[in-house]
C-alpha cells in the first residue's frame, strides 16, 4: 500500500491513512534513534503529530484538554492532567493524548529497540492483546502478561530478520 499508493479493498479509509501515518512515524524513529540523543518532550509531540495527522488532524500533537481514563476490572483508571504530563516519564501510564497514546507507546518502545540494535517490534494484531495486558498492569496486577507479550513480540521479530537473512533460529 506505501510503496504503490494504492489502499487495500475492503478497508475503510481510516486504517489507510493509519497506515500512512505509522510509516511516516517509524521513518521518524528510525532518524531519532540513529542520532543517539535524549528524546525531549517535543520530540514525542512530533511522534504524536506524525502518527495522527491524516486521520485525526485536529488533535495531532496536541495533550488531551478533557479528562480521560480507562475502564479497568475494579472500576476505572484515571490519567493524570495536562498539566502534569510534562513531569510524568510513562507516556502509557499519563494518556497525555486524546487518542493515538498506544501507538506513540509502541513507536517509542520501538525506537528503544532500534537504539539498542534490536528491529521494531509492534504488530498491529497484538492491539487487544497488550491492551488488556496494560490495563491489567495499570491495575496493579503486575507487569508478567504485559512484559510477556512484548517479549514474544521482539522474539518473532528477531525470527523475521533471521529469515530474511537466510539464517535459521
Amino acid at each position: 500500500m506505501i510503496e504503490q499508493g494504492v489502499t487495500i479493498s475492503g478497508k475503510p479509509l481510516k486504517d489507510h491513512l493509519e497506515a500512512l501515518e505509522h510509516y511516516d512515524a517509524i521513518r521518524y524513529v528510525r532518524e531519532v534513534a540513529r542520532e543517539q540523543i535524549r528524546l525531549t518532550e517535543a520530540d514525542i509531540r512530533n511522534l504524536h503529530e506524525l502518527a495522527m495527522l491524516r486521520s485525526r488532524p485536529e488533535i495531532a500533537g496536541q495533550y488531551a484538554t478533557l479528562a480521560r481514563y480507562v475502564r479497568t476490572e475494579t472500576g476505572r483508571h484515571e490519567f493524570p492532567v495536562a498539566a502534569e504530563v510534562p513531569a510524568d516519564h510513562r507516556s502509557v501510564d499519563i494518556h497525555p493524548f486524546h487518542d493515538g497514546n498506544g501507538r506513540v507507546a509502541w513507536l517509542l518502545m520501538n525506537l528503544i529497540l532500534i537504539r539498542a540494535g534490536y528491529p521494531p517490534a509492534a504488530r498491529p494484531e497484538d492491539r487487544v492483546e497488550y491492551i488488556r495486558a496494560l490495563q491489567e498492569a495499570q491495575a496493579g496486577k503486575g507487569e508478567k502478561r504485559l512484559n510477556e507479550l512484548l517479549y514474544r513480540r521482539l522474539d518473532a521479530a528477531l525470527d523475521d530478520y533471521l529469515r530474511e537473512l537466510g539464517v535459521s533460529s
